[in-house]
């Protein structure tokens, strides 16, 4: 009697672990099914009094160079290393998709006026990483280089490297997220604050090359 006692309890056990095995996996699928990918972060360009509606803007998509940098150091000894896509949209896509967003805060307007001269915007993506531990007990980072040129009129008017390192434990000025924030939330946030900043000394240094086409006319 005691046996098949043992024997039921034995049998009850290995269901309930069975169905809890079930369920457990079910929402692991559920979840990779329903996990909507979160757009890039816009850090909000620092830029101002920038106008180029005057401009024809055409904003070429990156080039993703980023393989051929994989194993260089970006911070101590950490290097930089292949990612697993995280974004709603490709990278590449993503960052285009933010020079956009830049663009139209200056004034670019989508027209088919022919007389307005033409600035093309492309860009070459070497380094673009993140590194997220968590915040307050630990230091995060991102690192991003990327090559811009514009040209206008098929002039070239600038083509420089530019590079961004930004570190933080989530209590700095510049952060703009929150120190609840997952490690991939936390990801995108510092890495959209590297992005940003990089690509602000681009749009100052562009901006500076137009004023002087300007006087030069």
């Amino acid at each position: 009697m005691k046996h098949s006692n043992f024997r039921r309890h034995l049998l009850s056990l290995f269901l309930i672990s069975l169905l809890c095995s079930n369920l457990y996996g079910q929402n692991r699928l559920n979840s990779r099914l329903f996990y909507l990918k979160p757009p890039l972060f816009i850090s909000k360009t620092k830029i101002e009094d920038f106008n180029i509606s005057k401009y024809k803007i055409f904003i070429s998509p990156p080039v993703d160079s980023r393989s051929k940098y994989y194993g260089e150091y970006a911070y101590k000894k950490k290097k930089v290393q292949l990612l697993d896509e995280f974004f709603q949209l490709p990278t590449m896509e993503e960052i285009q998709r933010k020079i956009h967003h830049d663009f139209s805060l200056f004034g670019m307007k989508d027209d088919k006026d022919s007389s307005k001269e033409i600035l093309q915007i492309s860009s070459n993506i070497e380094v673009f990483y993140p590194d997220v531990r968590g915040f307050i007990w630990a230091k995060s980072f991102a690192k991003v280089r990327l090559i811009l040129t514009g040209t206008l009129n098929e002039k070239e008017l600038i083509n420089r490297k530019y590079e961004s390192f930004y570190i933080t434990d989530g209590t700095d000025k510049e952060f703009e997220g929150s120190m609840l924030m997952t490690i991939e939330e936390g990801a995108n946030v510092t890495i959209g604050i590297a992005l940003r900043k990089a690509l602000d000394d681009f749009y100052l240094d562009l901006k500076n090359e137009l004023l002087t086409h300007k006087s030069q006319d």
